[in-house]
This record gives C-alpha cells, structure tokens and sequence, in this order.
C-alpha cells in the first residue's frame, strides 16, 4: 500500500513547486525549439567538466570501510562542480518562451545551480575528510562515511538537473530528439 501511494504521489510531490505549462510539440515555434537546445547544450558544456571530475572519483573511492584514496581528484571534483554551479548562474531561459515556460525554465536553472554548489561542497568535505584519514594513525571512519554519503547524495541530485530541464522541455513541446544528455 506505501508502495503504491509512493509510485502515485511521487509525481505530484516532485511537481508542486514548477509552474504549470502546456504546449503540444506541433505548436512550439522553431524558435523556441532552437534556443532549448542550445539552451540544453549549453547546460551540458556547462556541467560535463563536474560530471567528468565526479566520475573519475567514483571510480577512485573505495568503500566507507576503508579511507584510503588520493585526494587531488576529489579536490579536482569540487573546483569542477563549484566552477559549474557558478557558471550556471549566467545560464538564461529561452528568450522565445513565454511567461510560464520561462518560470519553469528558471526553476529548472536555479536547481542546477544549487545541485552543482552542493556537490562542490559535498567534495570538498570528502577531499577534508581523506586528508584526516591519512595524516592520522587511525582513520575516523564515520567522518569519512558522512562524506562519502553526501557525496553519494550529491550525485543522485545531479542527475534530477538534467532530468529536470527535460521535463520543462517536454512540456513545453521540446521534441526528445535535440536533448539528448550524452551530447555537448
């Protein structure tokens, strides 16, 4: 019964606070279509440096038992991501959208914005974390478990970014077929 009453709200709950648009894909202007994408491909240039920087730290980190890896990765992890939340706030909606288009839009910005920060910051405390663990004798495993946990968290918010911008795009009448996320 949970189950089922979480499959169903899930939606509502995760949609409350986007403005509410409608535009059916045979009347977006090309215009508009055309500044989502490149407001899309924008985005993804934007954040591929962070999202390449976190990849190479999952593939580096090691379980929460063990503390022990590298932390210049991890530091290059947090620049990447700080420098992303950063340069999204220049990121605009499409000028062409209309009022409601342009409110979710923005919210659907902001939220990267704040995703991108956090997982700088979520980084950072790993990087400090590791740091402790290989200057002292003994590694402080639930410090390093409470980073490695947000940082986990932090990773599972960004991927809400770009689904996100889809989800603003889509109903505004974006054809799935310039949003592609594996494109710059």
């Amino acid at each position: 019964m949970l189950i089922a009453l979480i499959a169903v709200g899930w939606p509502l709950v995760a949609e409350r606070d986007v403005p509410r648009i409608s535009n059916p894909e045979n009347s977006l202007s090309p215009v508009l279509r055309a500044q989502t994408w490149a407001t899309w491909r924008r985005l993804q240039a934007i954040i591929a440096p962070c999202n390449a920087a976190v990849e190479v730290v999952a593939r580096a980190t090691p379980p929460p038992s063990s503390p022990i890896i590298p932390s210049p990765p991890v530091r290059q992890a947090q620049e990447a991501c700080r420098a992303a939340g950063l340069a999204l706030l220049s990121l605009r909606a499409p000028p062409a959208a209309d009022d409601a288009t342009r409110a979710a839009f923005d919210a659907a910005i902001e939220r990267c914005q704040s995703v991108y920060l956090v997982e700088g910051n979520a980084h950072a405390r790993l990087a400090r974390a590791l740091e402790r663990a290989a200057s002292a004798t003994s590694p402080d495993r639930p410090d390093f478990l409470d980073a490695w946990s947000g940082v986990q968290e932090a990773n599972i918010d960004a991927l809400g970014c770009q689904s996100a911008f889809i989800s603003v795009a889509r109903r505004a009448g974006t054809p799935l077929d310039g949003l592609d996320p594996e494109l710059p």
